[in-house]
């Protein structure tokens, strides 16, 4: 009786173990990503997007994640981040050569591809403030937008800045700020989880209240 009190007692304390085990690794993971913006769209969020898919089609989707739509898709793409968005008909992307960052412009209904043989300045990024800043950090207004290694997302405006979110992430997996918006009231970033495909797109609002994943 004592021995099967004993078995029985490595038994459960095995259990308790793997309990434990389980509850660890499965709450113990953070996802800083927004709430999912095409499971639960926000009409809050104004106006259009455009960006590449990991099949390096264009998707066209409206920001507050109500809808979207695949437009053309590239059959190869070796370019950087930069992607704009010319009419509804047009996208340009960055191509790199031998003479630079070139822009080369996109037929959303075909695919077709057009070297505009115009070579873009300004593409390098720079350490400015408290995270990295690059091309799209610059809003229309003059604030720039900036990360740091633990989260947050902060506004440079008139020498002042000022921190407007906070996300959770693992150590060295800052999101990267990739735009802001015409009327300088949101900004879109890029965050690679980890373990994922590829990476996510969020928005967030300027007052930093509002926030989303795109894709």
């Amino acid at each position: 009786m004592r021995t099967r009190l004993y078995v029985a007692g490595i038994l459960g304390g095995l259990a308790l173990l793997i309990v434990f085990v389980v509850v660890i690794f499965a709450f113990g993971r953070s996802d800083p990503s927004p709430p999912s913006l095409r499971d639960h769209p926000n009409i809050a969020i104004p106006g259009e997007i455009l960006f590449l898919d990991s099949d390096f089609c264009f998707i066209h989707a409206q920001a507050s994640g109500a809808s979207r739509t695949k437009r053309a898709c590239m059959p190869e793409y070796f370019g950087g981040a930069a992607l704009y968005w010319i009419d509804d008909a047009t996208a340009g992307v960055v191509r790199y050569d031998q003479r630079g960052a070139v822009l080369w412009q996109v037929n959303l209904n075909t695919g077709a591809q057009t070297d505009t043989g115009r070579v873009l300045a300004g593409t390098d990024v720079n350490k400015i403030g408290p995270g990295m800043i690059g091309p799209g950090s610059l809003a229309p207004d003059g604030t720039t937008a900036t990360t740091d290694e633990d989260g947050g997302l902060f506004l440079l405006q008139n020498g002042a800045c000022t921190r407007i979110a906070s996300f959770d992430i693992p150590e060295y997996n800052q999101p990267q700020v990739v735009l802001w918006s015409p009327d300088s009231q949101w900004i879109v970033l890029q965050y690679y989880p980890r373990r994922a495909d590829g990476p996510e797109l969020w928005i967030v609002s300027r007052d930093g209240l509002t926030k989303g994943t795109i894709a």
